[in-house]
């Protein structure tokens, strides 16, 4: 197989050209989000940080949506130095791994929790 952007597969889905040659090049299982633009280092990260339910069966409203950068930041999450956000490492102390549905309840709490840059608690 070429490198060319016509033939490179991510996850098995041909590679969309990058917006702009300072984009991270998708290879292997990393994904953008269509709907913030985002950068994810896996699938996984990508499946995590749109929380919310999906619409019941006859109803068109959700309450699926992205997580902000802020919020993401306070669990935990961060930004590789190729502009992908990873999640925290489950095997360091004291991280914990939130699933899609888990996240969007404990938001509230990290943000509260997290320190402000000027080094006291946020206050939000």
């Amino acid at each position: 197989m070429s490198g060319s952007a016509e033939n490179r597969l991510v996850c098995g889905i041909p590679d969309p050209p990058r917006s702009n040659a300072s984009s991270p090049m998708l290879k292997g299982c990393r994904c953008q989000c269509t709907a913030c633009r985002d950068y994810f280092g896996s699938e996984r990260a990508f499946d995590r940080h749109r929380v919310g339910n999906f619409a019941k069966a006859g109803d068109w409203r959700s309450t699926r949506r992205c997580l902000e950068k802020d919020e993401m930041r306070a669990l935990g999450w961060f930004k590789d130095e190729r502009g992908f956000w990873l999640t925290p490492d489950p095997r360091r102390a004291g991280a914990r791994v939130l699933g899609p549905f888990d996240a969007a309840s404990a938001i509230p709490e990290a943000l509260n929790n997290a320190e402000s840059p000027e080094g006291g608690p946020r206050h939000i």
